[in-house]
């Protein structure tokens, strides 16, 4: 049972994985036609392709980048103006397990 639930994630991971290569692929061969016929303006907005739409859903399921640290070092502290005010609670029970039914 453990191995067939690695195996599924391992298999969806290497599905991912090679549909976001496909994605850029398909995009390059946009780009490779956009150079041959010497345009720089994007396709109009009526024209779509369907397997960009198709592509649309793991566009940016998993990117890699560089995890920046930040600019600053971060303080977190409590303002000193604020006040903590609290209520006592009342126990109200919805049945009592040992007696019938309440009559509403």
């Amino acid at each position: 049972m453990r191995l067939r639930g690695s195996a599924l994630r391992l298999l969806l991971a290497l599905l991912l994985v090679f549909t976001q290569q496909q994605l850029v692929l398909h995009e390059l061969g946009h780009a490779f036609d956009r150079l041959a016929h010497q345009t720089e303006r994007p396709q109009p907005a009526d024209h779509v392709c369907n397997v960009c739409v198709a592509f649309a859903g793991v566009h940016h399921a998993a990117q890699g980048g560089p995890v920046l640290p930040p600019l600053a070092p971060q303080r977190f502290a409590r303002p000193a103006d604020v006040r903590f005010v609290s209520s006592p609670s009342t126990f109200a029970a919805a049945y009592l397990s040992r007696a019938p039914p309440a009559e509403s």
